[in-house]
Formats: C-alpha cells, structure tokens, sequence
C-alpha cells in the first residue's frame, strides 16, 4: 500500500536484515532489482558484490551505493527503495495482560479477549504493539506510555520518548 511505502521511505526508518530493498538503476535497467537484506546486514550489490547496509537510514544507503556504483558506472542514477520491511520485534512491559516480546509485521490481524478481530496495515503503532500484549490492564496509566527505541551501534544507545495515549483514546490525536 502506498501508506506504508510512504512512511517505510521518511529518513526514520532503519535497514536491518529481513528487509527487501528494491535497487532501480535508470541507465543499467538490467542490474536493477530487489536486494534481501541478509542476515548479517549486507545486500549483494551487482557490479560490486556484498556490502553493509544494516543500520543505515535509506537516505544514507543510497549515497552510498551510489558511490560504490561510481567505480564501476559512469553517472550510477539509482532510487533504493524499501518494498518489503522486516517484521519489527518489540517488548511490551508493564499494565498490559501478557507483557513480553512480539513480532509486529506491515499486515497481521490481532484479537484481543473477546475482541473483534483487527488488521493491522502499515507500518505498525504502538497501539497495535500494545493489543498484541492482550491490552492493557486496569492500573495502566495511559498518560505516561514510553517508548523506547534501540539506535543502531554498540555500545547500546536509547531514544526514549513519552506518550499521552489518553489524548489518542478521548481525541483520536494519533
């Protein structure tokens, strides 16, 4: 879906292995095509053979294919794109009923007890991360949710962000 394409190419999002990226190369059409994301970070990249692209945001994967191309194509004019996105592993603790860790992908359907059954498309939300735990318990205090996400490198670094999901529940501010 184009949502999620949109959302997959803003400069936030991170390659890691699982991904499939999509390499279109305008004057070299026949080296175009999809790259996998293998397990140790690297694409296998026509002309060049393995390189790193784990941890990168596709902005910076681009200019550096693109230098690497250089050596070997004249004027490398290539778009790299992400069509396929790895499922995202979270943790989710605290007041929820089953806090533990979870794998989210771009298209599932989750049930909460007695729920309805939702599906979940686009990239998914901390909402969808929290339904997978079962939903929330009754102490939870929605006014104060962190987030927290892993930065690429050792030693381990955190972005920590809080969130008001009261304003999401009353307001629908997403």
């Amino acid at each position: 879906s184009p949502m999620v394409d949109a959302r997959v190419q803003e400069d936030t999002y991170i390659i890691g292995p699982g991904d499939v990226l999509d390499l279109k190369l305008f004057d070299v059409p026949e080296l175009s095509g999809p790259l996998e994301v293998l397990n140790d970070g690297s694409v296998s990249l026509p002309l060049v053979g393995p390189v790193r692209l784990s941890g990168l945001t596709i902005q910076q994967a681009s200019l550096w294919t693109r230098e690497l191309l250089s050596t070997e194509l004249l004027r490398p004019e290539l778009q790299l794109r992400v069509v396929a996105p790895r499922p995202i592993r979270v943790s989710v603790v605290g007041a929820v009923e089953r806090p533990g860790l979870y794998s989210l992908s771009v298209s599932e359907t989750t049930q909460t007890e007695g729920g309805p059954a939702l599906s979940i498309s686009g990239l998914p939300t901390v909402v969808d991360a929290i339904q997978k735990a079962g939903g929330i318990t009754q102490q939870a205090n929605l006014r104060v949710v962190q987030l927290q996400r892993r930065l690429p490198g050792t030693p381990a670094q955190f972005k920590r962000t809080q969130l008001n999901l009261l304003d999401l529940v009353l307001e629908g501010d997403q």
